[in-house]
């Protein structure tokens, strides 16, 4: 029981529920009949009070509800609004000063869930039911007290990328016992795979380098490689971990362990585009327990893998992906007139936008798992100029052209990229999604390119134009690494994009 004033709320009381409207500035009246709804909300079985106000949030709105509460004429509170997540505990705050269990209240969403989608009538009507529903919901709330959980002050980070990295460190140096769980033999994600960083162009191997050198150096951080999570049970704050250690069996990974014997790299050392091997791997298989509070996870992306013949890939050795592209630049420092790829001169490159992105059912093919990419990955477009633009910038007689659908330059300052590769002297050709670029192999009797990339450009108003390449660089963009198997055993949330 609560109490404030004349106000006294008992589990046996009847339920005398107020229903408080918010108009929502004309968010919500604009489409609904507000008045309308008070009026046949005021008639509901159970209602002892109906009001509305211009914003419910306001001190004014909620002195309606104070007022009502203190003076014994509701003891359950409703309040039909915009989303719970904006104000449900603005109005539970409120329902707690009248001395009334906050948990007494129901919230009713009608500005997303009605005026927003909904017009006229409908709308009204919708947003009755809702209201109405939420009143059959109060009248049966039961006064609630928070519970208190003792939660191990120990952290599980699962991903060993700079994600996984900085928040492990971030979190030993407040004094939390961390276990860093890897699944590869290597520290650094998808960043070791690159060569110099957005925006400030910091070496990622210098980043990755002083992450694990934090990570390594902490004596409260557990470090787990070659690693995945294969049970759990437990519940928040006391959970426990099964974790399975194995010799590695990806065919990538021991590419990358070859490439550290054969140039002669050890334990905590960094070998670009693999990155830091932090510890021997195990020999055999092993499971461990690890208990802990808080389970991180930080699982980190793939990089799109086109299937044969999208584009060209797989069937013509001059069409590579952005990843692969960045790599060669990487190992070929030197500065000349042309671009060098495996000791060709490349005179010309096209660079093909939204590869395994905002693909569209009926237009694109499934990749080999059966799933449609709809989602932009948002950084293919800033990753593509700024390559582009390296490109022109150190081989000023190697040409690029860039073929895309919209260019999607996010974050602050990212715009800049795309002005920089205007400016660089980059071709820019845009594509509708129904006829992408189409690439297909020379006749070397007519030229001494190998390829030629024809697309019908909206930017002259869908006139054909074929151009003769060298190579063509697919910008692919990212997919969630594979947690399925944690997914299901955690009952993880995950939207449309699988991420």
């Amino acid at each position: 029981m609560g109490e404030k004033g004349n106000a006294t709320v008992s589990q046996e009381s009847e339920p005398k529920v107020g229903v408080y409207i918010c108009h929502c500035g004309g968010n919500i009246s604009d489409h609904v009949d507000v008045e309308a709804l008070r009026q046949k909300i005021e008639k509901w079985p159970g209602v002892a009070v109906a009001r509305t106000n211009t914003f419910m949030c306001s001190d004014p709105g909620q002195e309606l509800i104070l007022e009502d509460l203190t003076k014994g004429l509701v003891n359950r509170v409703v309040v039909a609004s915009c989303a719970p997540s904006l104000h449900e505990t603005t109005f539970r705050a409120a329902v707690a000063r009248a001395g009334v269990n906050p948990y007494l209240y129901e919230h009713a969403n009608i500005r997303e869930q009605v005026s927003w989608v909904h017009h006229g009538d409908p709308a009204t009507d919708k947003a009755a039911c809702l209201v109405a529903a939420a009143v059959e919901k109060a009248k049966y709330l039961k006064e609630l007290e928070p519970i208190k959980v003792e939660a191990k002050r120990h952290v599980t980070v699962i991903g060993g990328g700079v994600a996984g990295l900085k928040a492990a460190a971030d979190l030993s140096m407040r004094g939390l016992e961390v276990a860093l769980i890897e699944k590869s033999p290597f520290l650094g994600g998808q960043t070791a795979k690159l060569d110099k960083l957005f925006p400030t162009q910091e070496s990622a191997a210098d980043l990755i380098q002083e992450l694990v050198s934090q990570v390594l150096e902490a004596p409260n951080i557990k470090l787990y490689t070659c690693a995945e999570v294969i049970d759990y049970d437990g519940y928040v704050g006391n959970f426990k971990l099964t974790v399975e250690r194995k010799p590695p069996e990806d065919p990538h990974d021991l590419e990358k362990l070859n490439a550290f014997e054969i140039h002669k790299k050890g334990v905590g050392e960094f070998l670009p585009f693999a990155g830091v091997y932090p510890m021997d791997i195990p020999v055999v298989r092993e499971e461990l327990s690890v208990e802990t509070g808080v389970i991180l996870f930080a699982t980190g992306f793939k990089t799109y893998e086109p299937s044969y013949g999208e584009y060209g890939f797989g069937k013509y050795n001059e069409v590579i992906t952005l990843p692969d592209l960045i790599e060669a630049m990487a190992k070929n420092q030197h500065s000349g007139r042309h671009l060098q790829i495996n000791g060709r001169k490349i005179r010309r490159v096209a660079m093909i936008h939204c590869v395994g992105s905002r693909q569209i059912p009926g237009i694109h093919e499934p990749d080999k798992d059966g799933v449609l990419n709809e989602y932009c990955s948002r950084v293919c477009c800033s990753a593509t100029l700024q390559a582009a633009s390296e490109i022109r910038e150190r081989f000023p007689q190697t040409f690029v052209f860039e073929y895309y659908r919209d260019i999607r330059t996010y974050g602050r300052g990212q715009e800049e990229y795309y002005e920089r590769a205007s400016n660089n002297g980059v071709v820019f050709f845009r594509f509708e999604p129904e006829s992408p670029p189409q690439v297909k192999a020379m006749d070397y009797t007519n030229s001494d390119y190998p390829l030629k990339v024809t697309v019908s450009d909206t930017l002259t108003f869908g006139e054909e134009i074929m151009a003769e390449v060298d190579l063509v660089v697919l910008s692919v963009g990212m997919k969630p690494n594979d947690i399925s198997h944690m997914i299901d055993i955690m009952k993880l949330p995950v939207g449309a994009d699988q991420f």
